[in-house]
C-alpha cells in the first residue's frame, strides 16, 4: 500500500508541476473563458489521462527490457542534448 501511495504522490507532483504555465494549461484556460466549464474540465481531464496512460504503458514495456541503470544514462544524456540545442537556438 506504502507503494501505492508513493507512486501516486509522485505521479501527481510530477505532472501538477509540469503542467503549471504551460501553454496546454494557458490554451484550457481560454478555452474554459470562452466556452463550457464543465465540458472544458471533462476533456482537459480525459486528455491528461490518455496523455498519461501512454508514458505509462510504454514505461512499464521499456522498464521491462531495459535496465535502470541504462535508463537513467540514456534519459540524462537526452535532457542535455535537448538542453544543448535549446541553448544554441535550434530549432
Amino acid at each position: 500500500m506504502h507503494d501505492l501511495l508513493a507512486a501516486t504522490v509522485a505521479a501527481f507532483g510530477i505532472v501538477f508541476f509540469a503542467e503549471l504555465g504551460d501553454k496546454t494549461q494557458i490554451a484550457i484556460a481560454t478555452l474554459a473563458a470562452r466556452s463550457n466549464l464543465i465540458g472544458t474540465w471533462i476533456g482537459s481531464t480525459v486528455g491528461e489521462v490518455a496523455s498519461g496512460m501512454i508514458g505509462v504503458l510504454a514505461g512499464s514495456m521499456v522498464g521491462d527490457r531495459i535496465p535502470a541503470t541504462t535508463l537513467k544514462w540514456v534519459s540524462a544524456l537526452l535532457f542535455v542534448a535537448f538542453g544543448l540545442a535549446m541553448l544554441a537556438g535550434w530549432p
